[in-house]
């Protein structure tokens, strides 16, 4: 079973998402169009992106800034045994594995939650602390993209699971 939110709100994780991906695709036109202007004209047009290059590396800054907060495409699974939280890096996780975590919850064991925040209450990171095989595993996933319906639905999942075990 994989949790699903409702594609209207736009502040579900998936439309961001979609507004990220159209936001780095008109920055790479926009970048792709500046490139042929450079190379491409001889005259006042590639004089003016030349003495004015500072100002088109302005736009590089909004990548920049998504990175910190952690642009991240998430998955949830779960069955009776164990819940599965899958995130992504939308870019970094394309060139990189580090960038693609996975938290399983064995949910017939005891474990522990905490959200917790940084970089101004802008990034925000789910803590999970179980015990497997006699050794304490911390795990962090960033689940700064989630919004406040789709992060209070994952508290429930956890706390959910957490009861089932207790009973």
């Amino acid at each position: 079973k994989i949790l699903l939110m409702n594609s209207k709100d736009i502040f579900t994780n998936e439309n961001k998402l979609k507004i990220l991906k159209r936001l780095y695709f008109i920055l790479f036109i926009f970048y792709l169009v500046l490139f042929v202007f450079l190379f491409l004209s001889d005259g006042r047009i590639s004089d003016f992106i030349k003495n004015n290059i500072i100002y088109s590396l302005i736009p590089l800054f909004i990548p920049m800034i998504f990175s910190l907060v952690g642009l991240n495409d998430y998955k949830i699974e779960s069955n009776s045994e164990f819940l599965k939280i899958y995130s992504n890096c939308i870019l970094m996780g394309m060139f990189f594995e580090t960038f693609r975590k996975k938290i399983i919850i064995n949910i017939k064991e005891p474990f522990e939650n905490k959200i917790s925040k940084s970089h101004f209450g802008l990034r925000k990171s789910l803590i999970i602390r179980q015990k497997v095989n006699n050794k304490l595993v911390n795990n962090k996933i960033n689940i700064s993209l989630l919004s406040n319906e789709e992060l209070e639905l994952l508290q429930q999942k956890l706390i959910n699971s957490g009861k089932q075990h207790r009973t």
